[in-house]
């Protein structure tokens, strides 16, 4: 590691964090992206992103509700792969921001987490055809068509990842793994599969041949694992 990217403000990662991290990378190698909340925080990622990015950029934002983690973090091997920042909205105030740059938008979940009003902006914004929304009855079917959504624009069911849809910090950093990969993931309780992500283990069992479990045992319990891969037909 050459460079640390901190999330948040003090806050949320306190200045003693960034002091050691300083220490071992030096100052040049850690820089502190945030905003005043959780929206504005997300909306520098973004900025950040996008100019790390450059010309390979391709303007595509990830669109969930910044009230609870699943659908983000469920898109998060998404905005790895195929470079689509996830923009943050708030139920309880409709207005939101997009990063310059953003061309189309993917709207992650229902109209009970992002609203139609919302959906109504981004259309006059961005153009009807290039705004799309992908959302299930629950967590876990959303889950299971963002991964779909991922596979179509280009990433794989190969080395898929599963995660609790229970907690964020494992589908968090897993998902970032999976990007690299170019994996998408699938979201599930602890204790049992959920039949949405069962059912497509089992659609694309041809294609999976890796299966990666994020989490201990408390997370993705063993008979859970062993159902995943008896779906996957993995070993």
């Amino acid at each position: 590691a050459t460079k640390a990217y901190i999330l948040g403000g003090e806050s949320a990662i306190s200045a003693q964090v960034e002091v050691e991290l300083a220490a071992m990378l030096g100052a040049d190698g850690v820089e502190r992206v945030a905003g005043e909340n959780r929206y504005a925080t997300a909306r520098a990622i973004a900025e950040e992103a996008i100019g790390l990015l450059g010309d390979g950029y391709g303007g595509g934002v990830l669109v969930a509700t910044g009230a609870n983690f699943p659908d983000a973090t469920g898109a998060s091997p998404l905005a790895a792969a195929l470079g689509r920042p996830i923009v943050l909205v708030n139920p309880g105030n409709d207005g939101f921001d997009l990063p310059v740059g953003a061309t189309s938008a993917l709207i992650l979940g229902g109209a009970g987490v992002v609203s139609a009003d919302v959906e109504a902006a981004l259309r006059s914004q961005l153009g009807s055809g290039n705004v799309v929304r992908v959302g299930g009855a629950n967590r876990y079917e959303t889950a299971a068509l963002v991964a779909q959504a991922g596979v179509n624009a280009g990433m794989t069911w190969v080395g898929v990842g599963l995660a609790t849809g229970e907690n964020f910090p494992d589908a968090l950093a897993g998902g970032a793994m999976l990007g690299s990969f170019r994996s998408v993931m699938l979201l599930t309780t602890s204790a049992q599969l959920r039949p949405e992500a069962e059912a497509k283990l089992r659609e694309n069992r041809v294609r999976v041949r890796t299966l990666h479990a994020v989490g201990g045992d408390s997370a993705i319990a063993p008979a859970t694992l062993e159902a995943a891969a008896k779906a996957a037909l993995v070993h």
